[in-house]
């Protein structure tokens, strides 16, 4: 029952910082503070768990096989390179067809972006 009443209390404290504080501040600062607190949590994380992270054995175990996976990772890239070279693929830029007008026939800058006549484009350009 002993924990029970202050965890309450800080899940009460943190609904009341939630719903009257957080609305009025701004987003940056709320970023930062997360930020600050990730920060603080993996910071006690690693302290809290030093002991099972210093005798972790996994990583040395790959640790052997690491120059072999490189070399696995390079030759398939120059084989990949090569057949693009040797079969003739056509890589093509990509194009950007919204700069390019859809109709050409008459020539105005307007024409192809825009679904107003140019006559109207004209007439509104006279008034002006």
């Amino acid at each position: 029952m002993e924990l029970l009443v202050p965890s309450l209390f800080i899940l009460l404290l943190a609904g009341i910082v939630v719903f009257f504080l957080v609305p009025r501040v701004s987003s940056f600062l709320i970023f930062v503070v997360t930020v600050i607190f990730l920060f603080l949590a993996v910071y006690s994380h690693y302290q809290m768990f030093s002991h099972e992270y210093k005798t972790n054995a996994w990583r040395d175990s790959i640790q052997a096989y690491a120059p072999i996976i490189l070399i696995v990772a390079i030759v398939i890239g120059v084989l990949i390179s090569f057949s693009n070279l040797f079969t003739n693929i056509k890589i093509k830029m990509p194009t950007l067809n919204f700069l390019t007008p859809k109709n050409t026939k008459k020539y105005s800058n307007v024409e192809g972006y825009s679904e107003i006549p140019l006559s109207k484009i004209r007439e509104i350009e006279r008034q002006l």
